[in-house]
């Protein structure tokens, strides 16, 4: 439902960026997949360690119809990988 970038940062923060093209619908359903993505990166960033880098997450159209608890796992899962 999404794609993950990253790149290794300098700087002493983590940055996130994301991205929901016109592809995902009108500006209100964009707003919303961006809401949803902001929440879902506090939930992971909270519970996990998340090392320093910048992100960038870009919103595909199935993310309108998927449940929270099934994106939030998703999303996880990304950030294991990335972590390896």
């Amino acid at each position: 439902n999404f794609n993950l970038q990253y790149l290794d940062s300098k700087a002493s923060y983590t940055r996130v960026g994301i991205t929901a093209s016109k592809k995902i619908g009108n500006a209100v359903r964009r707003n919303y997949v961006k809401r949803r993505i902001r929440s879902l990166i506090k939930l992971v960033f909270s519970q996990a360690f998340i090392s320093v880098k910048d992100y960038v997450i870009v919103a595909k159209k199935g993310i309108l119809s998927e449940k929270f608890d099934n994106l939030y796992k998703e999303l996880k899962i990304l950030f294991k990988k990335i972590e390896k």
